[in-house]
């Protein structure tokens, strides 16, 4: 596959990474998935996404998370591939 973009250094909220990587909202609300699904339509529409983390990171406190209000947080990166 090819690469079409990546983005590196994102903070991610902590609390959207289940849903991010395995498709789990367990206890989100509609209105939180509504973002996260907005914020990544943006990679969607490029092509195939795969985000990436460091499994054993420490979350930090942000006031400016990539979406929604300040929060913990996971830095990522995202790569996106040609579909």
């Amino acid at each position: 596959m090819k690469i079409i973009n990546t983005y590196e250094n994102l903070s991610i909220p902590a609390y959207a990474l289940p849903y991010l990587i395995y498709e789990d909202a367990g206890d989100m609300t509609e209105t939180e998935i509504q973002k996260i699904e907005r914020y990544m339509k943006q990679f969607y529409e490029q092509g195939l996404v795969i985000i990436n983390y460091l499994p054993d990171s420490e979350p930090f406190f942000t006031k400016y998370p990539e979406f929604g209000l300040a929060c913990d947080c996971i830095e990522c990166s995202i790569v996106v591939y040609e579909a």
